[in-house]
């Protein structure tokens, strides 16, 4: 199957108004067949409308040697398999490992062998393409051919593609590229790049691909990702929230690390967690309940369009801003090569930020020799750029919606 298959089945979509619709915040679950049959079939993802994995003891692998289970067993792995999983997020994409072995269930997440973090960026400069690191490195040579935020760019319309890459480095070259090549066929390539260079050449034997989307997705998102996996010929796909991925996550490799306990005493102790996943382009509220061999998610609020690059947008506007007050430049017309790195230095400043009161946003002959140089404060930073913006008041609210949850609930 091509990508002109995939856009002859999907055109019914393509008008519908995907991004900015939140789901329902409980008991609001799409029956996709996003059911992990293979890791339990006993018990399902959605059953009884909620999310509930059940799962036998699970064991972390330290041992790099794929042949040997864990320090309690040296013996040679007979029966196993394993399911591939798969996070496209916005700036980053993820891949690891989900194995069950010898009727034991394995994560491998935390192998460097096992796991790898890309940029989520791809590029086509002339007659080949690049993907992940190498498509990041030679960012400013191919800023025009260049698309990120990938999986922002499913089930979208003509609309939403020129909204969407106005977060982008070269807002009108790639918007061009984007209806040229169309969403599909960059999902698929940029997948199917991942799957030729780290799971063939690295000969990675998989039985099933998990793989793991935005709690804001609709029916429609996934059953559209679903396809371009086909058409790549991936193994037997399974789609599964984000808001699920990260409480199996916690709950194999962390639950019980937070009880020093001895004589599996942990088994009986229950507890609640609120995660608050802040990503690059969204942001999520999970509250997850957690007890031996049980992991469930009570409650699920997503923002879709608040994230860190509303963050960098806003600090970008007030940097041109500031310079253009400076030199008394009304009319500057900023290029694709100057917006590429100003938001270089603005993605690696942001975040220090948490941690300090000022930071320094310095760009060397920015414009006609011209340095860039603005010093931003927290408190600058939270008064006069984000406090004004109507996404930022929706964060506060969202969060008061999942306190009043708790609170109705009694969760304590």
């Amino acid at each position: 199957m091509g990508c002109g298959d995939i856009k002859n089945k999907n055109n019914k979509h393509n008008n519908h108004n995907h991004i900015g619709n939140e789901p329902k915040i409980l008991d609001k679950i799409e029956d996709n067949g996003s059911e992990l049959n293979q890791i339990n079939n006993k018990n399902k993802f959605y059953n009884n409308k909620k999310k509930i994995l059940k799962s036998e003891n699970p064991i972390l692998i330290k041992d790099k040697d794929s042949e040997k289970i864990n320090e309690n067993s040296k013996e040679k792995i007979n029966n196993y398999y394993i399911s591939l999983g798969i996070n496209i997020g916005a700036s980053k994409t993820v891949y690891s490992i989900f194995s069950k072995v010898n009727g034991q269930y394995i994560t491998n997440v935390l192998l460097m062998n096992y796991s790898r973090i890309i940029p989520s960026i791809i590029s086509y400069p002339k007659d080949h393409r690049l993907f992940g690191d190498n498509s990041f490195s030679s960012l400013k040579k191919n800023i025009s051919n260049s698309l990120n935020n990938l999986s922002r760019l499913i089930g979208l319309n003509d609309e939403e593609y020129k909204e969407e890459c106005e977060y982008m480095f070269s807002s009108e070259k790639n918007l061009k590229l984007l209806k040229e090549k169309g969403s599909e066929c960059i999902i698929a390539d940029f997948l199917s790049l991942i799957k030729e260079y780290y799971f063939e050449k690295e000969k990675i034997e998989y039985d099933f691909t998990t793989i793991s989307v935005p709690d804001f997705y609709d029916y429609s998102q996934r059953e559209e990702l679903k396809l371009i996996c086909e058409s790549i010929e991936m193994k037997d796909i399974k789609i599964i929230d984000e808001s699920t991925a990260i409480t199996m996550y916690y709950g194999y490799t962390k639950y019980k690390d937070l009880f020093e306990i001895e004589n599996n005493l942990y088994k009986n102790i229950e507890i609640n967690i609120l995660f608050i996943d802040c990503g690059y382009s969204k942001s999520t509220f999970i509250l997850s309940h957690f007890k031996y061999n049980e992991f469930k998610v009570e409650n699920v609020i997503c923002i879709p369009n608040f994230g860190g690059r509303i963050f960098d947008k806003k600090i970008f506007n007030y940097c041109i801003d500031k310079f253009k007050e400076k030199y008394n430049m009304n009319n500057l017309l900023v290029t694709d090569k100057m917006k590429y790195r100003l938001l270089e230095v603005i993605n690696k400043q942001r975040p220090i930020l948490t941690l300090n009161d000022e930071i320094k946003i310095l760009v060397d002959a920015f414009y006609e020799n011209k340095d860039l140089e603005i010093y931003i404060t927290r408190e600058e930073f939270e008064t006069e750029i984000i406090s004004k913006d109507e996404t930022f008041d929706l964060f506060l609210e969202k969060l008061k919606e999942m306190k009043k949850f708790i609170d109705e609930k009694k969760i304590k």
